[in-house]
């Protein structure tokens, strides 16, 4: 968080016709590309009229609960001169670096220079503007318009002094000129109004474009530069359409015990004007009333009105004997005094374990201590929107957009019969704000140890957890969104010590997959084998101990109490770095590709190439924005690379691989530039894994904290340069022989098949002619394959991939084994010139390897790569004096005899 006071400006230009202007600032948080980041709002100023040296003196707080200051890069300060309903005219920018603010010693006061805006403005800028910056006294993510609920009113009333004005009533009146939404063309309007942490909503209006609604709605309101937000929307049956938008500035509006009917236009979401959406009609009065608290704490005890749909979704909940109704707005602001049947409340040892028997209270007559895993699913974040309107004859999603109705449930794996869940959350919006509240404990009956003794003090055997997070849905069946399994839970409740940590879910993609074919089932519940990241649950284990008179022996769930943010596990802001080289091999020979590296929701990518026989270049460099994950690299996402088809919505990725987060850490953005094989993604079904190689992707990636980011600079003009120089080659391959090839349908290696070989260098593919007379799963070959070639820097240069295939077999590939061409590669490859081949003066000869014959599937229950045999080869590069060089016919190859022998 950084506390901003916007003191004043001097000199500003005049853009009224009486020679002065009437300013007003806008105060934004830029990320890296010079975007807006939407999540962290507009703070904006009061309008000063008819100066050019306005004093405006207010102060915001910049960094909230939804939003931390860490993910911005710069603090936009946009001057305006206030035009009422016309386009406010632009006075000029003042764009602070947050490393500068950050690098000084706060509290820092300073006048900056105002600057042009390129393409918005005709005229050149003027003028100055005087900010200052110092650091919250209380950190309490708890920002003017933020927040909400109890906390909210208190923090009003706290500020509140007798006979001045603390009680804001807004009226509703009308709307004017809305949006058609729905292919009526009209639409359902309704308007959600925000202040200070306070919120309320109108009735919705059906089938109409000008709604009348005259309600009326209180707000505790001290502060004379509070903003009224006002969000006007078309209630759908999944997802509400956005109509528009709009702020109002108290002081801009507003006098002491006057009404004030104002005509407020609507603006799309970063409020700017760029359609005619239409406007509200509104009454504001602010007053004194010595019962503000009470009357505003009524009104927002009020139930919302509830479509159909949402009184079916409420009336299917899960909800035990006992449990209070939930509320399905977001939770962080609830009242903790609103839950009960609390379970975390007795019987702890403090650190997640049993607490001794002697610290027990004594037990009622007859009854006995039960034991219990208790998981705690406090939320869920960046859930994918299952519930969607689109789809197409084969069920596939043709988009993200819409929502999900949530619940988690979890069961011992020995006894998964009694499952256990919590209640249905929904949320509807963008895939960050499908984010549900749960507050909710899962009570796991754990078995009875051996040794257990009537104190039961002793310790369960080790037990695992299972878990998963599903959408619920009445007519179709629930989904699975992801699954996980806890190993040894018992164990990881001690090791955790009630700390809360992050699970990340994975599964099939959402995109371009169909909802119930068998390999979208399968990812979705073997984590392992997932193609795409899902969201995450945050969760706490702990160990609890309960008395059989209040406690039924089974699984069972209790509410549990709200945790607090300071509570949530420690972030750390980190970046991604990738340059993307090269790919080969590609199974679709000649389609337009990018390459996409993500974590989590953030991404980089490269262009989008054409390839050609299977080979394409990029050779670019992309960084990521600043990202906020755990300071704990086990809880960070995985790293996906993705080698996609399309763009936009029709983007699809065929084919990825997967990295844990905590190894590219361990790399400090220092490891070098690799070929990473690529596995088919079988829910999309693009490439099918069993018929041929996938592709292999040539790039460096880095992952690491920001301070890591800005110490390790990579040296982009000398990768751009090693790529882009080529050399004349003459690539070698001598294949020997294979042993134990195994052929996809049998796991016996030593079933005789025909095998089929293809070498591929780069562009160029060519068969072995060689062929056993007899099937056998060690084939002789005893033959050299020669590719004319230019390669670059030879670290970069790509391996060469002989492809494996049983001809008696319909879905024949059997695997791939790589050969690099890099001098420091294992095995090295033998280098040398034309002159000391024609010479015979070869410092190196060729030395033949046996090398694994891989398969990369999706397939198996277990992730990467299959061995399916080996191969035995050498690689040997000449160095061209000219690329039409002439070179001597390569020497014929005989097996040598142990290996003879061997096969």
């Amino acid at each position: 968080q950084l506390v901003v006071n916007v003191i004043e400006a001097r000199d500003l230009l005049a853009e009224d016709l009486n020679g002065f202007s009437d300013p007003f600032v806008a105060v934004e948080v830029l990320d890296a590309r010079g975007e807006v980041i939407i999540p962290a709002g507009i703070a904006k100023t009061k309008v000063v009229k008819k100066t050019l040296a306005p004093r405006w003196d207010e102060t915001f707080t910049i960094g909230s609960a939804s939003f931390d200051l860490r993910l911005g890069t710069t603090l936009r300060f946009m001057l305006y001169d206030f035009d009422g309903l016309k386009r406010d005219d632009i006075l000029g920018v003042v764009d602070i670096p947050l490393d500068l603010i950050n690098s000084e010693p706060l509290p820092l006061d300073t006048w900056y220079k105002v600057m042009k805006v390129p393409g918005l403005m005709t005229k050149d800028a003027r003028g100055e503007l005087h900010v200052a910056f110092s650091v919250p006294e209380v950190s309490a993510f708890a920002p003017r318009g933020v927040g909400g609920g109890k906390k909210a009113r208190a923090a009003a009333a706290a500020h509140c002094e007798p006979g001045k004005p603390n009680l804001l009533y807004v009226t509703i009146d009308s709307g004017k000129d809305l949006l058609a939404m729905d292919r009526n063309n009209s639409s359902d309007p309704f308007v959600k109004l925000s202040m200070v942490g306070q919120r309320h909503q109108t009735s919705t209006v059906a089938k109409t474009l000008k709604p009348h609604w005259d309600e009326k709605f209180a707000f505790l309101v001290t502060d004379p530069h509070a903003t009224l937000e006002l969000l006007v929307e078309d209630e759908d049956h999944t997802i509400n359409d956005f109509l528009g938008r709009a702020q109002l500035v108290l002081a801009d509006v507003l006098e002491f015990n006057v009404e004030k009917r104002v005509a407020v236009k609507l603006l799309d979401k970063r409020l700017r004007e760029d359609k005619d959406r239409g406007t509200l009609q509104l009454r504001l009065s602010w007053i004194y009333d010595e019962n503000a608290e009470a009357i505003t704490s009524t009104s927002l005890r009020k139930k919302k009105t509830q479509s159909i749909l949402q009184q079916l979704k409420q009336s299917m909940r899960v909800a035990s004997g006992g449990d209070a109704d939930a509320d399905d707005a977001d939770d962080d602001d609830a009242d903790d005094e609103e839950l009960i049947d609390d379970e975390s409340d007795d019987e702890s040892a403090g650190d997640g374990s049993f607490a001794a028997a002697a610290v027990r209270p004594p037990l009622p007559p007859g009854a006995s201590w039960l034991q219990f895993l208790v998981a705690t699913i406090h939320r869920a974040e960046e859930l994918p929107p299952l519930d969607s309107l689109l789809f197409d004859k084969g069920e596939t999603r043709k988009h993200s957009g819409g929502g999900i109705d949530a619940y988690v449930g979890g069961a011992l794996v020995a006894a998964e019969e009694d499952w256990v869940r919590t209640r249905v959350h929904t949320r509807h919006g963008r895939r960050d704000q499908l984010s549900p509240v749960f507050h909710e404990s899962l009570m796991l009956l754990l078995p009875p140890a051996p040794a257990l003794g009537e104190g039961g003090g002793g310790l369960p055997a080790p037990v695992d957890a299972s878990f998963s997070v599903n959408d619920w849905d009445p007519i179709g069946g629930d989904e699975v969104v992801g699954h996980f399994v806890l190993p040894d839970a018992v164990a990881l409740a001690k090791t955790r010590g009630s700390q809360p940590f992050w699970v990340n879910l994975y599964g099939a993609p959402v995109r371009g997959c169909s909802n119930n074919s068998a390999a979208a089932v399968r990812m979705n519940q073997q984590p392992a084998v997932a193609s795409t990241y899902r969201g995450r649950v945050l969760l706490t284990l702990k160990l609890r101990a309960k008395s059989s008179d209040a406690y039924e022996a089974k699984h069972q769930k209790r509410m549990a109490r709200k945790l607090p943010r300071d509570l949530y596990p420690k972030t750390v802001v980190y970046r991604m770095r990738a340059h993307f080289v090269s790919a080969t091999g590609l199974a679709q020979a000649s389609r337009t590709y990018s390459v996409v590296v993500s974590c989590g929701l953030r991404e980089i990518a490269s262009s989008r190439k054409k390839a050609a026989s299977g080979a394409v270049e990029w050779n670019e460099t992309e960084e990521s924005d600043k990202m906020l994950y755990p300071e704990d690299a086990s809880q960070i996402p995985d790293v996906f690379v993705y080698l996609c088809t399309g763009h936009g919505e029709a983007r699809r990725t065929i084919c990825y691989q997967r990295f844990a987060a905590k190894a590219l850490i361990e790399q400090a953005f220092e490891g070098p530039a690799a070929w990473v094989p690529l596995v088919a993604d079988s829910a999309i079904g693009q490439v099918d894994s069993r018929e041929g190689f996938a592709g292999t992707v040539l790039l460096r990636l880095g992952f690491g904290t920001a301070e890591a980011s800005n110490t390790h600079v990579w040296d982009q003009k000398a990768m751009i340069e090693h790529v882009n120089r080529r050399m004349p080659y003459q690539v070698r391959v001598r294949l020997h022989g294979a042993r134990a090839l195994a052929s996809p349908d049998t796991s016996d290696s030593a079933k005789p098949l025909a095998a089929r070989v293809a070498v591929q260098c780069w562009e160029e593919q060519k068969q072995v002619q060689t062929a056993p007379k007899e099937p056998t799963s060690s084939p002789q070959w005893n033959e050299t394959l020669c590719f004319d070639v230019h390669l670059p820097h030879l670290p970069y240069a790509p391996p060469v991939l002989v492809h494996v295939f049983d001809q008696d077999n319909a879905r024949n590939y059997i695997g791939t084994a790589s050969l690099s061409l890099s001098p420091d590669g294992t095995p090295a490859v033998a280098v040398s010139s034309a002159k000391q081949l024609k010479q015979n003066e070869r410092k190196q000869l060729p030395v033949a390897h046996w090398t694994p014959v891989l398969f990369n599937g999706d397939d198996d229950d277990d992730a990467g790569a299959t061995t399916r045999g080996h191969v035995l080869a050498s690689v040997e590069l000449i160095h061209k004096t000219f690329p039409d060089e002439t070179l001597p016919d390569p020497e014929s190859l005989t097996t040598p005899a142990d290996v003879a022998a061997e096969l």
